[in-house]
Order: C-alpha cells, then structure tokens, then sequence
C-alpha cells in the first residue's frame, strides 16, 4: 500500500479476510450475517470509490483518534488494524453494530463504538484529529443533515479535516420508502424518509455552508461504471456474482472531477465527496 492511497484490491483482501478469519476460528453462528456478506459481497463499486478516496483525503496518520460516524464498517476496521488510528465509531443502529462487534472480537486493534445519534453526538468539543462519514447523511431527513455536519465540525479539532460523501444527482430530490431500512423509526408501518440526492447547490448550502469549516474541495465520481454497477444493483440477488468485478469496474469505469460534469443522467454520477478543514484558533 502506498503512503497515503489504499486500492479497491486492498480493501477487497482485507474484506474477505475479516469473513474467512470469523469462520477459521471454528465457533460462531454458522450462517453469522456479516460474516457471510465479507465473504460472498466484499465490496462494491461505490464503496471501493468512497472509501478509497476518503482515506486519501482525510490522510490518517498512525495514533490519531479517527471519529466515523455511522459510515459502513469496513473502513473504520481498516483504519484501526492496518493504519494504527485509534477509532470512535457511532451508529444509532444497535443489530449493525452488534454484528460487526461479534464478527471481529477475537481481531486485534478494533474501533470502539458508541451508540450516538449525528444530530446530537454527546461529545465534547475539538476531541477528534479527524472525521468521516460515508453515505450517511442523505438519509437524515428534513434539515438534520446540517445539523450533523454542524455537529462533526463542532467535534473535530482545529487543523483537523472532515470528509463526507453522498449520492448525488443532477437535481436535488428526496425519496421515501415504506421499510425502514435501518430501524431508525419509533413507527413500525408508514412512508420513511429513505434519502437525498444532492445536486451542487443544495450541497454547498446544505452540508459544506452549514458546517462553518473552511472547504478544500469536493469531487464528482462519475462515468459509464456507475452507470453499470446501477444496472447491477437494480438486478438484485441475480446480480450479486458480479459484485467481484467492483475492483475493475472502479479502476477502469470511474472517472472523477473538480467541478460537475456536464450534460450527464443520474444514473452517471456515483457519489460527491467533500474535505473540509477546520481553521486553527489563534
């Protein structure tokens, strides 16, 4: 591994070797969920995007204490077993967290976890080096997404940098569904809000104006392999085989950018990514 860069293929090793080091162990549920899903889903082409390019933003330094904010899990075991960080990882959802807990107990240099809601963190202020949060955000609904990223800001320390990721489109839209997908909801039946998709303006005004912190850049991951691994995903368990090209449909189908790419469908753009910076007190 370069200093500074992960790979989709590294991340696609260490994926499969968390689901093979549960089972190696001997003892365990046999058909233990998330041991399942390293081993026959390791990753797909969004998260091979998204956490590569956070890692490289965020650029984690060994024995910094890393906040991850409910972002999938993968990368805050990456952070802590592989890069040295000392992580704080929170999530409202109790069934994810106890998976992922079960599934790596017997590993060294493992992330702690704290049950938080991002709205409202319970955290003092200026105690982390750095901050991330993948494909969170979107679904927080109504304004709680600036509310969060007020909150992560309000964590991080001076000098220290938050990265973030969310779908993006070519308007902005919200879309509801009738599951809730991360039992998030005290109301069992209904329409929940599911997601939003941000364009450039409700972007800057929502997440990067509402933060406070100084923005260094954001960046459009985009191209015919977001097109392609939408098509995938629509295909549901017929498609799930396919899952094990993500590495080369990332490397070679992506192409990303500083600014949006014009004349583009959603189906198009796989993810924006923001790094901000959070100034030194004088």
């Amino acid at each position: 591994m370069k200093e500074g860069s992960v790979s989709g293929w590294e991340l696609f090793k260490f994926s499969l070797s968390l689901g093979a080091g549960y089972y190696r162990k001997g003892h365990g549920k046999l058909l233990h969920r998330e041991a399942m899903r390293r081993l026959l889903t390791p990753i797909n082409v969004s998260r091979c995007y998204e956490f590569r390019r956070t890692f490289e933003l965020l650029l984690p330094k060994s024995g910094e204490l890393v906040f991850d904010l409910s972002s999938p899990k993968l990368l805050s075991h990456f952070l802590s077993e592989r890069q040295g960080c000392r992580v704080i990882a929170a999530d409202m959802n109790k069934e994810e967290v106890y998976d992922w807990t079960s599934l790596t107990r017997e590993r060294e240099n493992l992330p702690s976890w704290i049950i938080a809601d991002g709205v409202c963190l319970g955290i003092k202020d200026d105690t982390f080096d750095k901050v991330y949060s993948i494909s969170v955000l979107e679904h927080i609904p109504g304004d709680g997404d600036t509310k969060t990223m007020k909150e992560l800001a309000r964590v991080l320390k001076p000098g220290g940098r938050l990265v973030v990721t969310v779908p993006y489109a070519t308007r902005h839209r919200s879309e509801r569904a009738r599951k809730d997908v991360y039992n998030l909801h005290r109301e069992k039946t209904g329409v929940f809000h599911w997601s939003h998709f941000y364009d450039e303006p409700s972007l800057r005004k929502k997440l990067i104006e509402g933060s406070g912190l100084e923005l260094e850049g954001v960046y459009f991951g985009y191209g015919p392999g977001s097109a392609l691994w939408k098509k995938i995903e629509r295909m549901g368990r017929y498609g799930f085989p396919l899952w094990l090209f993500s590495m080369i449909i990332e490397k070679y189908g992506l192409r990303e950018s500083s600014f949006q790419p014009a004349f583009l469908e959603d189906d198009q753009f796989l993810a924006a990514v923001a790094v901000l910076r959070k100034e030194k007190k004088h």
